[in-house]
């Protein structure tokens, strides 16, 4: 049985949606006009958020659908999965527009956190120890950060989207994402380990992280 709880505001009670048999639901965004639930199984629901009723229904990964994040604007969804694949879809139609696959290079390594920068168009991946970014619209490289020291464990871009932060087991590392010049690179420009010690800190020139999708 798959259970969903959706909150109206402080105080309120929720409104449950109950799947008799259902997948566990291991991401959530809100999209335009309802709520995209992703789920076990490789899924993904959008469900009218008021009645629970189901809007449409996609099948994406091969394996359990991980993580998903909508970006800022409403436009696009961001889905991670046990399959290696990141996929990038259409907010609104939910057409497949790009696939990422970096099961190759991280050896079956699970995505299990994806984000968008508040400016909507950059994107970071993580698998295992290693994070991709990358801009939505202009081009088609990502540029590879790490391997980082442990397992990624989260992911958040500043405010400005200039630099972003990535938590892995025993600490936490940033990197630029600034554009300069089209040869820059993203560097480390901090990492924290655990009990709080600093690790290497240095200044670089702000890099640019290479689009990925041109449009």
């Amino acid at each position: 049985m798959g259970l969903l709880d959706v909150f109206k505001g402080k105080g309120s009670s929720p409104v449950s949606f109950v799947r008799e048999g259902g997948e566990a639901a291991l991401g959530l965004a809100w999209v335009g006009g309802g709520l995209a639930v992703g789920r076990g199984d490789g899924s993904v629901e959008v469900l009218d958020a008021k009645t629970g009723e189901t809007k449409r229904s996609e099948l994406l990964h091969e394996d359990g659908l991980l993580t998903m994040a909508a970006d800022p604007l409403g436009t696009f969804v961001l889905t991670g999965g046990a399959d290696g694949k990141a996929i990038l879809l259409d907010a609104t139609t939910f057409q497949r527009i790009k696939t990422i696959d970096t099961s190759a290079e991280t050896k079956g390594a699970w995505i299990e956190h994806v984000a968008f920068a508040p400016d909507g168009n950059r994107v970071a991946i993580a698998a295992g120890k290693l994070v991709w970014l990358g801009q939505i619209r202009g081009g088609t490289d990502l540029t590879k950060l790490g391997p980082h020291a442990s397992t990624v464990g989260g992911l958040s871009f500043r405010a400005d989207g200039g630099a972003v932060a990535v938590a892995r087991y025993g600490g936490v590392d940033v990197w630029t994402t600034d554009a300069r010049s089209k040869d820059d690179r993203p560097s480390r420009v901090h990492a924290a380990n655990q009990a709080g010690r600093e690790g290497e800190r240095r200044e670089v020139c702000s890099p640019r992280s290479p689009p990925f999708l041109h449009r």
